[in-house]
């Protein structure tokens, strides 16, 4: 990303932009959740599958915190990039109506490693 300097949006936004149209959904992952694997993505995606035709994005919340990984409609996707500047976040923002939100009490989908403290917490050792 030549623009990393705009914040994590301008690179989720090259993200998109680079992905052609054989997809149905985009999952949005975020690289810091170690504890996010296939149990918490088969849960997102049921819940793809069961939302209302109004909802192009699905967003996990624990205890009323966002979370992720947030799943992205292909028709969400599109209006999106047809948006100059437009990022994920912001369209969820904008768009709370079609945003279903996936209530569950996993730790999984709030928890990131942002510091070396939140490693040792974790008990990760270093390769």
């Amino acid at each position: 990303n030549q623009h990393a300097s705009r914040g994590q949006g301008s690179s989720v936004r090259l993200a998109i932009e680079s992905i052609k149209n054989a997809f149905d959904v985009v999952v949005m992952c975020l690289s810091d959740q170690p504890q996010i694997g296939q149990d918490e993505l088969i849960a997102l995606l049921n819940q793809f599958v069961d939302r209302e035709p109004s909802e192009d994005v699905v967003m996990p919340q624990v205890r009323g915190q966002r979370g992720n990984p947030t799943l992205f409609s292909k028709k969400a996707v599109e209006e999106i990039l047809q948006i100059p500047g437009m990022v994920c976040r912001t369209f969820m923002d904008k768009y709370p109506e079609r945003v279903r939100l996936f209530n569950s009490d996993n730790n999984a989908y709030i928890l990131d490693i942002d510091t070396d403290e939140d490693i040792q917490k974790l008990g990760i050792t270093r390769s």
